[in-house]
């Protein structure tokens, strides 16, 4: 499908939790998280309760910025674990080597899609085969190891990083959280979700960069990097 036949994606806020199956359809269970979905998706949200309304009314980007930290890393990988966009079709990228700290594109193992809303998460197809830089001694030949899943995360965070604080910017890693719920096989495409967060200051300060590992639109395994950025432009 043609990216000009989506571009009018939006998703539809509700309490109604008869409706969680449905395509497009955010079911909302409190306001923290409402203000987590107003974070990812800025506009391209539709109130489908008139409470939910209201919230949007009452300015929820004013309500973020309110707050001296926003919600937690835990709450907000909450949140974000439930976003799968990797039904999209859009064009892929080449990903700038410079962009993941590499010397060679042959250790480049993502390419960026191009998502057909406005959103602050980046989605990453991932490519485990493209790497000389990870030797393994024992490759299984059915499921991908945790170490290139990692790597994958690693990359698709950094890129997603230095497109939300510019190219000029610097961040440096402080803590590095995953956990895996599904075995990820070799045989089926692998996507990465990213969204990355300020948790406070302008220039500089302290943030962390979610990141999700979807296959077959399951989810797979989810974390986050957390850090100091600096901003040398500014």
């Amino acid at each position: 499908m043609p990216v000009e036949a989506v571009k009018e994606v939006r998703y539809t806020l509700t309490f109604d939790k008869s409706r969680r199956k449905e395509e497009n359809v955010l079911v909302v269970p409190d306001q923290e998280c409402l203000a987590a979905y107003r974070y990812m998706f800025a506009n391209c949200l539709i109130a489908q309760d008139s409470i939910t309304q209201g919230f949007l009314e009452n300015n929820l980007e004013h309500s973020l910025q309110s707050i001296t930290t926003p919600p937690d890393k835990e709450y907000m990988l909450h949140c974000f674990e439930k976003i799968n966009l990797s039904g999209f079709s859009g064009t892929k990228r080449i990903v700038d080597k410079k962009l993941v700290h590499k010397t060679s594109e042959k250790n480049v193992m993502i390419s960026e899609i191009e998502l057909p809303l406005k959103t602050k998460i980046g989605l990453f197809s991932g490519d485990v085969a493209s790497t000389t830089e990870i030797k393994l001694d024992h490759i299984n030949q059915e499921h991908i190891e945790a170490i290139l899943l990692s790597e994958l995360s690693k990359q698709a965070s950094m890129v997603s990083i230095f497109r939300f604080l510019g190219l000029d910017s610097e961040f440096y890693v402080i803590e590095e959280y995953k956990k895996y719920r599904r075995i990820v096989q070799r045989s089926d495409d692998i996507f990465i979700h990213a969204l990355p967060v300020k948790e406070n200051g302008n220039h500089k300060g302290m943030g962390y960069c979610l990141f999700t590992v979807y296959q077959n639109s399951k989810l797979c395994s989810s974390g986050y990097i957390s850090g100091m950025y600096t901003n040398k432009g500014m």
